[in-house]
């Protein structure tokens, strides 16, 4: 049939054969709280990013780090934190881009890059 691909033997998009993942947190009682602070490492597999399963649309492998840091006292936290540390660029889904007929041109989600901040939060 014009037009069709054989995916046999292929995997669902966004789904790699491999995901680890691995977690690490550290508290240590102080006089007037706590103080912590928490690394998330995961590793992908690389994997198809559409549902035609192209294979110039793949994500390679990558390596994922989360940092978080902080202190804690009696109903009040404060954290200190990093995502995707590293800066990694994936692509978690592409697209067509059918801005007219016969265009071949896709349109890659991203996650989101390096993000850091402050966190305060109180119980009331």
């Amino acid at each position: 049939m014009p037009g069709a691909s054989v995916l046999d033997g292929e995997h669902p998009i966004n789904a790699p054969e491999w995901k680890t993942h691995l977690g690490l947190s550290y508290v240590r009682p102080v006089g007037w709280g706590d103080v912590y602070g928490r690394v998330d490492w995961s590793w992908t597999d690389s994997y198809n990013t559409s549902f035609s399963a192209d294979p110039r649309l793949t994500q390679d492998a990558y390596s994922w780090v989360n940092l978080r840091t902080g202190m804690r006292w009696d109903d009040h936290d404060l954290v200190f934190w990093v995502k995707n540390l590293t800066d990694e660029e994936v692509v978690n889904i592409d697209t067509v881009l059918s801005l007219y007929a016969g265009d071949g041109s896709y349109q890659s989600y991203l996650q989101a890059p390096r993000s850091y901040g402050i966190t305060f939060r109180t119980r009331w």
